[in-house]
């Protein structure tokens, strides 16, 4: 008889939760397109911004400052990959923030990670970010979790030291949402990253939270999907997913995750 496995690798991707299987099952029945104003695309739209609303509830942002995207990369490149002359950022950031950024055409200033893997925020208010000069578009993205070592960085001590400099804070905060508390509002960033699959929603779909009043270029051109923000017709099925998911770990958060 062959032992059962046990699936150690949800860093990588977590099982589809059931909650979010039974929502994708429901929304692939509607077959109306989000944008139409008929009967059948007023039930996808509503679809949509239920999600909306439940993956907000879980990050702690307003519902209006959730854009869906493909996936937390999309959401990266969306973030880092243009508008910023200059780029703060460590070396132990995930892949799809470095290459984005060093792509981008940005100035980038490598920050210092000490032997346990913590930026230093200290030695930042120390010398790089004052460097900024005045009317460039500055941004410092700060990894919330990392997701092969899981040491975690003070984001909101990052976020108001770099405030003081006019400085904007994106946070990859893909590995940290759904297993600690991840407070948009509270932590201070102008832009975060998550992703559906990392908390048992589908692949496929994740967000770019976008504070509100913060002017950034469209993902993607097109259409007024998203606000304006990301042309293009919605996956409605695999944002309900998504959304089903953001619930149910929330629910978790406060008893299961502090157990693990």
């Amino acid at each position: 008889m062959a032992s059962p496995r046990i699936y150690l690798d949800h860093n990588a991707s977590s099982p589809l939760r059931p909650e979010a299987e039974a929502a994708m099952i429901g929304a692939l029945k509607q077959h109306g397109n989000a944008s139409s104003v008929h009967g059948e695309g007023r039930a996808a739209r509503r679809l949509v911004e239920d999600a909306r609303e439940q993956v907000a509830g879980l990050v702690g942002c307003q519902p209006a400052e959730v854009v869906f995207t493909s996936g937390a990369t999309e959401a990266n490149c969306a973030a880092l990959g243009r508008g910023w002359d200059v780029v703060y950022m460590a070396p132990s950031e995930h892949e799809s923030v470095l290459a984005p950024v060093r792509g981008s055409g940005a100035r980038v200033v490598e920050l210092a990670v000490d032997q346990d893997g913590i930026v230093d925020v200290q030695g930042i208010a120390g010398g790089d970010l004052p460097t900024t000069s005045v009317g460039q578009r500055a941004l410092l993205t700060l990894q919330m979790a990392n997701n092969e070592t899981g040491v975690c960085q003070n984001v909101a001590a990052g976020a108001a030291l770099a405030r003081e400099h006019a400085t904007c804070v994106h946070t990859d905060a893909v590995q940290a949402c759904g297993r600690v508390i991840t407070d948009f509002s509270a932590i201070g960033a102008d832009l975060m990253s998550v992703s559906s699959h990392k908390i048992g929603g589908p692949m496929g779909v994740g967000a770019l939270i976008v504070r509100d009043g913060l002017a950034r270029p469209a993902l993607i051109q097109g259409g007024g999907q998203e606000r304006r923000r990301r042309a293009g017709t919605e996956n409605v099925a695999a944002i309900a997913g998504f959304g089903a998911a953001a619930v149910a770990a929330k629910a978790e958060l406060d008893a299961e995750m502090t157990r693990l």
